[in-house]
């Protein structure tokens, strides 16, 4: 694994790593990305789509000095993925760079919000939970939607703040 690492000034990380998928016989490089307000880390395949710089990998062949790295623009929203490497060990380097959108992490997390919240009012209105029906824990699933319907807002602000600041070319 080549890990790589970086945050903006919100507290949003970033990293990056490869590693060797032995059923398919080749390298993987995967993105890692965490909100500051998160708390679990989002894993993406990032090498399954057109990276800048170079024609097609002749196959990864990482050894020494081969280089991997990752980086955040302080404000949040594009970041970059790049690394270079030689064919087979060889001489000549290529390189090989993706720009990621990181405010897709504050979509993916509104959306993910938005389902469980819908998701749990459902089954709440279909009588389905909780279970025991009592109404001590009726009590508790309702301050819980309410918890939950506060940070799918805190959610859609951070979003919107990060759109705003960064907008798509």
């Amino acid at each position: 694994m080549w890990p790589c690492l970086s945050c903006n000034r919100h507290g949003d990380l970033q990293g990056g790593s490869l590693v060797f998928d032995q059923a398919l016989s080749r390298y993987s490089v995967l993105q890692h990305a965490k909100a500051e307000d998160e708390d679990h880390w989002r894993t993406v395949e990032a090498d399954n789509g057109a990276w800048a710089g170079a024609a097609p990998s002749p196959g990864f062949r990482i050894g020494f000095g081969d280089y991997f790295d990752c980086d955040s623009l302080p404000q949040c929203g594009v970041s970059v993925m790049a690394w270079s490497e030689s064919a087979y060990g060889q001489q000549l380097w290529k390189s090989w760079a993706q720009v990621v959108d990181l405010c897709q992490c504050q979509e993916d997390r509104v959306d993910a919000l938005r389902d469980e919240h819908d998701n749990l009012t459902e089954a709440f209105d279909l009588g389905e939970i909780p279970v025991p029906r009592t109404s001590h824990n009726v009590e508790r699933l309702e301050a819980y939607l309410g918890e939950l319907r506060e940070r799918l807002e805190n959610a859609r602000r951070a979003r919107d703040r990060c759109r705003d600041a960064n907008p798509l070319p």
